[in-house]
């Protein structure tokens, strides 16, 4: 069975306590990487539907609210946690599995979205320490430490043995985080798109609906440079709602 470790970190000297102490002094900083960067998904979406709502008439723009993206991010956490789908948009989940092995922590990390947690990790001292014996040794990586890497990781995780089954999963960024930010009114206001990316991403939004409609299923090719050709004329004409 072949070995892939492409999420694998290294803690040296260090115990599993300390360790989770690392992680637990890093967590508010993730947090709040985390709250930027879901805010700013929020603040584009928000505007984008009740502008939409206000160019194009089949749209209720009393629906169009931040209910609409509460639902959005229930379904994505349902469809990721549930189901085991990824949802990019609104993933910023952070979770890590440190596994002692001798005076060192291995770690597992699992992102969908790097709000700056891997930078955050490296900055508590953890160090790369991936490997796969499918790939070549990276030139940055000796043929020695790379030899090691594989001899730990099968000693740790032989055969089919789960990570979850002999090391401690955290938490640093859960579903909850995330859906806290929908509480932020002042932070997601903040990160509203400017006027301009608005009316691109209506005026494209309104292309696209146009062009299918016209012309039915259509390659994608086709229909990008139909949207790039039409967006920038419509641009112009397309209204904004008020301040959220």
């Amino acid at each position: 069975m072949s070995t892939k470790i492409y999420n694998g970190m290294i803690l040296r000297g260090c115990t599993l306590g300390q360790a989770l102490s690392r992680l637990k002094a890093i967590r508010p900083a993730c947090i709040a990487s985390m709250q930027q960067a879901v805010a700013a998904q929020i603040g584009k979406r928000v505007v984008f539907y009740k502008d939409m709502a206000l160019n194009y008439c089949t749209i209720d723009r009393e629906e169009q609210n931040i209910w609409t993206v509460v639902d959005i991010i229930r379904n994505a956490r349902v469809s990721v946690l549930g189901m085991g789908s990824r949802e990019p948009d609104w993933d910023y989940s952070f979770e890590i599995c440190l596994i002692p092995h001798g005076s060192d922590v291995l770690a597992l990390h699992y992102i969908e979205n790097d709000a700056g947690y891997t930078s955050g990790l490296k900055g508590a001292g953890f160090e790369d320490f991936h490997y796969q014996d499918s790939a070549e040794r990276p030139d940055t990586i000796s043929p020695e430490d790379w030899s090691q890497r594989s001899v730990i990781w099968n000693e740790v995780l032989p055969g089919r043995t789960a990570p979850a089954e002999v090391g401690l999963t955290y938490d640093m960024v859960g579903w909850p985080d995330i859906s806290n930010v929908l509480h932020m009114h002042d932070l997601w206001n903040a990160q509203v798109p400017t006027d301009d990316q608005r009316r691109r991403e209506v005026a494209a939004r309104l292309t696209e609906m146009e062009v299918n409609g016209k012309h039915g299923a259509t390659n994608l090719v086709d229909l990008i440079k139909a949207v790039k050709k039409l967006e920038a004329d419509r641009r112009p004409m397309v209204v904004l709602c008020e301040a959220l």
